[in-house]
């Protein structure tokens, strides 16, 4: 990871990547980072190198450089490496003497719940189903070219690079999702079609990927570049209509037909994205007292409304328009 950046804990719960300038008085200066081995921060930081090395996709989310021009795996087999990792992490964690540092404690305390919390993810196969409508892979490899800068040369070669090695990315999911499959393990059938559709628009006319050749163009790459910008671009919608074509013929026929995923399964993905335990029951009848209030707030509203005044003055605009 580069030297200019650390891994700074957040009160939320999560972990970001921050300018090294900003955590000036926050945390320990490099100095005693270095003189201090057995500090939580190093070992975040070494968290966030072996995961980027891992997830290259997720490095360009979080704004790790170096990864830019990379998938890494996909497949099954890529899990198992997360998993060692998560463990590694929290072994190492377990391992710091105690401190009296106030982000110490916190940091100590954030990332051994969100490691945990990953590891229970991994081991119950859940990243063997990552297919939804808004936020699985299936959108992210798409998305993840939004989040590329596009200026320099050296930027569309690594926008090349990964437009040519879309195929390999996404094969290594569909390897994922078949192992679900074989284990039981699938999405509803209405997220399903859904990212067919979303697939489709991606291999078709007029697909995002077409604009990169008009955004390498404007940025003058040389001929050669462009040529595989444009050859790239190719693969990439092959590689979303063979990601369709398979799950329409042969993920489809095995997924679920219930949206629904249960009351244990919903509490492990909300604790999962809040790092906290709720009470659903009580949640879920806050939220329809909300509902309930607004649709009241709505019929007093439209008991306010003079609809015959509007009308008129619907009329009356009409008849003065030029």
């Amino acid at each position: 990871m580069p030297s200019v950046s650390k891994c700074l804990f957040t009160g939320t719960g999560c972990f970001k990547i921050v300018p090294r300038d900003s955590l000036a008085g926050r945390i320990p200066n490099e100095g005693v980072l270095t003189q201090v081995r057995n500090n939580i921060f190093l070992v975040a930081d070494n968290y966030v190198d072996q995961l980027a090395k891992l997830q290259p996709m997720l490095a360009t989310q979080m704004g790790v450089l170096g990864f830019d021009g990379q998938w890494g795996k996909h497949n099954p087999s890529v899990w198992q490496d997360m998993s060692l990792l998560f463990k590694r992490t929290l072994s190492e964690i377990q391992e710091l003497p105690l401190s009296e540092r106030h982000w110490e404690n916190l940091g100590r305390r954030v990332l051994k719940e969100y490691l945990s919390v990953q590891l229970e993810f991994v081991e119950l196969g859940e990243p063997l189903r990552d297919l939804n409508n808004i936020a699985s892979p299936v959108q992210r490899f798409r998305e993840t070219f939004d989040l590329m800068p596009k200026v320099s040369v050296q930027d569309w070669e690594s926008i090349a690079s990964r437009l040519v090695s879309l195929d390999g990315g996404i094969d290594g999911y569909i390897e994922s999702l078949s192992e679900g499959r074989r284990r039981g393990l699938v999405s509803a059938r209405r997220q399903v079609e859904a990212c067919v559709e979303q697939c489709a628009v991606n291999a078709g006319p007029g697909s995002f990927f077409e604009q990169l050749s008009g955004g390498a163009r404007n940025a003058g790459v040389p001929d050669a570049l462009q040529v595989e910008v444009d050859r790239g671009i190719a693969i990439a919608r092959l590689a979303y209509q063979c990601l369709a074509n398979y799950l329409e013929n042969e993920y489809l026929p095995d997924s679920a037909e219930a949206d629904g995923v249960g009351l244990e399964r919903y509490s492990r993905a909300s604790r999962y994205f809040l790092l906290s335990d709720i009470d659903h029951e009580a949640v879920y009848h806050w939220a329809w007292q909300e509902v309930a209030t607004l649709r009241e707030q709505l019929a007093d509203a439209s008991r306010q409304i003079d609809a015959a005044l509007i009308f008129d003055k619907g009329r009356r605009a009409a008849e003065i328009r030029p």
